[in-house]
């Protein structure tokens, strides 16, 4: 097609771009952020279970097992805690990609793949979800 066809053709019409996807209510206890690039990251829900210690995270899923990831008032152990960061860095060595760990709507803690460790009052947010 010829650029002169190009401009008489009906053109499609334009469908609406798609809104800005906030992250569930904290269905989980903890949630991971990971950042692909500026802007671009992904939500996943961690699963904290009784067992192991051992940790399977990746960019698609995330679980932890921890002998005692809970305290009587139910909140999560300062170890346990410990435990999820330092599998996060492993993650974040490997992968080359920072992970923000959010711990509530209050608190994260974002790893860099320099080693840094950032704690901020406030979760991540705006940007593309993936």
């Amino acid at each position: 097609m010829r650029y002169h066809e190009l401009l008489e053709a009906p053109s499609e019409p334009r469908r609406p771009a798609r809104p800005f996807i906030r992250p569930k209510a904290f269905a989980a206890d903890v949630k991971l952020v990971v950042r692909f690039m500026p802007a671009v990251y992904r939500w996943l829900d961690l699963s904290i279970r009784h067992g192991g210690p051992d940790a399977d995270i990746s960019i698609d899923h995330a679980s932890v097992h921890f002998p005692e990831p809970y305290d009587a008032d139910g909140a999560l152990t300062p170890d346990c805690r410990q435990w999820i960061i330092s599998c996060v860095q492993g993650v974040v060595e490997r992968l080359g990609l920072s992970i923000s760990i959010v711990f509530s709507a209050n608190e994260a803690v974002a790893v860099w793949p320099d080693g840094k460790l950032v704690v901020s009052g406030k979760p991540p947010e705006g940007g593309l979800p993936l």
